[in-house]
């Protein structure tokens, strides 16, 4: 808002959000008390209250309750007092919903207690203007009520103009007691001799009474009833105004509407006098008067309560002055108590990062031994295959000088034989004995291919497939974080040279696989032989292979292994559950 709203109403703020917070116990206790209009307690309690300790919030609700109560109290320039002290703590709270809602109350106070109207106008437009620029329905419908309220018995046409844009913007609340509110008030204008509209004074007023009715709301259906019985005067329909006055006095009202009272029974005395009745307009009159009386008792009260106010606050300051020397010595203590505090945090984060460091190095040395040992397994498998093929190489060579020394001199006598055979320069019995000699050549010839294909291939070497196995388990083992271990039931004899090397290549391949992804502690390699069947388990105990979305697990490694056991006429069989380890069984005829 650019202009300032004067007097009064002081400066509203711009800039800010409404914070909510929650409601001290005490606070609960004294809005209760509110609620239950019980508004000598809310005094009694509330100026009681030491507000040194309480936040700015709870003084804040604290001094609005209070307002309140002396609202209800008819001790209009206290409630103004409390309204300014608790809108200058939202203030300090950013908080300006609450903020334009207690200037709204201001506006109500300065306009209900000061005779200057065109001020108090000047006051409502200027809010009118600002809290349009907010976009908050509810506190611009109150805000052109209280607008109608300032050219009330002056220009009752602006007044009701007035209440007509309430009733508009009304639409846009969700609240029934204020559109209530604004129908008894149109109920009312349309009732004044400046418009006189009585037809539309009843219309307004049957649809405040059933709103009021609904909501139990005694003194609203009391000014209601009030305002039949005066449309009905007017009308000089006077059984009517009688019967809607008499219902208004039935309606339960506490001291704060003694003022009704007083209105209703005037009204009721000039009714009977207007139909002759002279004694009951008599007995009305002694009743108004009785109420007037009782009015100016409460000024006399309301005088007293003041001075009594005023004291209360004068004791107060003292008693914060005591409490703020004290409050000093606890907030010395409170900032040494988060020093101490904020050096624990420290420490216990500085705690934090090293074990974090620690804990990323283990991680760290975990998989450079590992990759060491997987580095190994590739580098054993490269010096066997290295082995593996120089030794070929070695029985080729072997093999071909066999051959050139014992076949190829064979080869040549017999394509000599042959060639004797062809030219026929020989007699029958020379070509017997030739054909014998060719006969012994050649069986010759097929003893020493038998004798050369017959020789072992070389593999895993002479040590055997247990032995193997076990140097392997050996050169892998961590000390300390991953242990293989091979166990055989049985005697596990000599297999076939290429079926051994195959086992082997197997075995080594689940090692691996276990190393780089199990992150197990302990594995166990186990043979035994039953049944003409050899039968080997790896079993690890690391994370296992499954998850939610897998049944099986997979993996070319797998696929690979199960297809070589497959070449054996042998069997794979896979059991793994995660974090329980994972243990591959072979089974394979021997």
């Amino acid at each position: 808002m650019e202009s300032s709203i004067r007097g009064i109403f002081c400066f509203l703020l711009l800039f800010g959000f409404t914070t909510s917070y929650s409601q001290a116990p005490h606070l609960n206790s004294i809005k209760k008390l509110i609620e239950e209009a019980n508004y000598d307690q809310v005094i009694l309690i509330g100026e009681a209250q030491d507000t040194l300790g309480l936040s700015t919030y709870e003084k804040a609700e604290l001094q609005n309750f209070l307002a309140t109560a002396y609202r209800y109290k008819n001790l209009e320039d206290v409630e103004m007092a409390y309204l300014i002290k608790a809108r200058d703590n939202y203030k300090l709270l950013d908080s300006l919903n609450k903020v334009d809602a207690i200037s709204l109350e201001i506006i109500h106070v300065h306009i209900s207690t000061s005779k200057n109207r065109d001020q108090s106008k000047g006051y409502v437009e200027e809010y009118i203007a600002y809290i349009k620029k907010r976009n908050n329905p509810e506190l611009l419908t109150k805000a052109y009520i209280e607008l109608a309220g300032t050219q009330y018995n002056f220009n009752n046409k602006a007044s009701l103009a007035g209440l007509k844009l309430a009733l508009k913007e009304s639409n846009k609340v969700d609240d029934a007691f204020l559109r209530g509110r604004i129908f008894q008030n149109l109920g009312v204008l349309y009732a004044t001799d400046a418009i006189l509209k009585t037809d539309s004074s009843l219309y307004y007023n049957n649809k405040a009474l059933k709103i009021f009715e609904k909501l139990d709301a005694k003194a609203n259906l009391a000014q209601v009833y009030l305002n039949r019985g005066v449309v009905y005067y007017k009308r000089k329909e006077y059984q009517r105004s009688i019967a809607a006055y008499q219902k208004a006095d039935s309606c339960q009202l506490d001291g704060y509407n003694r003022t009704i009272k007083s209105y209703l029974y005037g009204h009721l005395a000039l009714t009977y006098k207007a139909m002759g009745d002279y004694k009951n307009a008599l007995l009305a009159y002694e009743k108004e008067q009785s109420y007037l009386d009782s009015l100016h008792i409460e000024e006399q009260e309301k005088a007293i309560k003041e001075i009594e106010a005023k004291y209360k606050t004068k004791e107060k300051i003292h008693r914060n002055e005591q409490l703020q020397a004290k409050n000093k010595l606890k907030t010395y203590q409170l900032f040494v108590f988060s020093g101490v505090m904020v050096l624990v945090v420290i420490a216990l984060i500085l705690v934090l990062l090293s074990y974090n460091k620690k804990r990323k190095l283990a991680e760290q040395q975990r998989t450079i031994e590992i990759q060491k040992r997987t580095n190994l397994l590739r580098a054993q498998e490269l010096q066997e295959i290295e082995v593996m093929i120089k030794s070929q190489e070695e029985e080729r060579q072997r093999i071909a000088n066999e051959l050139h020394h014992t076949i190829d001199g064979k080869l040549t006598q017999l394509k000599s034989n042959f060639t004797a055979l062809v030219n026929e320069q020989h007699t029958h019995t020379d070509t017997n004995v030739i054909f014998e000699r060719t006969g012994v050549l050649l069986q010759d010839m097929f003893d020493q291919v038998e004798a050369i294909s017959g020789l072992q291939q070389l593999g895993i070497g002479n040590a055997g497939l247990v032995a193997t196995i076990q140097q392997l388990a050996q050169n892998i083992s961590i000390p300390g974080q991953l242990m293989f271990q091979v166990s055989t039931t049985g005697t596990i004899k000599a297999l076939n040279g290429k079926t051994e090397l195959l086992l082997f290549r197997v075995v080594q391949e689940l090692c691996t696989n276990i190393i780089k992804h199990a992150k197990a502690t302990e594995v166990t390699i186990s043979l035994a032989v039953v049944d003409d069947q050899l039968y080997l388990k790896v079993t690890d105990n690391g994370i296992g292979m499954y998850t939610k979305k897998h049944s099986q697990p997979t993996g070319m490694g797998l696929e690979n292994i199960k297809a070589k056991i497959a070449r054996l006429g042998g069997s794979v069989k896979i059991v793994s559950e995660r974090n329980t380890g994972t243990t591959v069984g072979i089974k394979v005829p021997v």
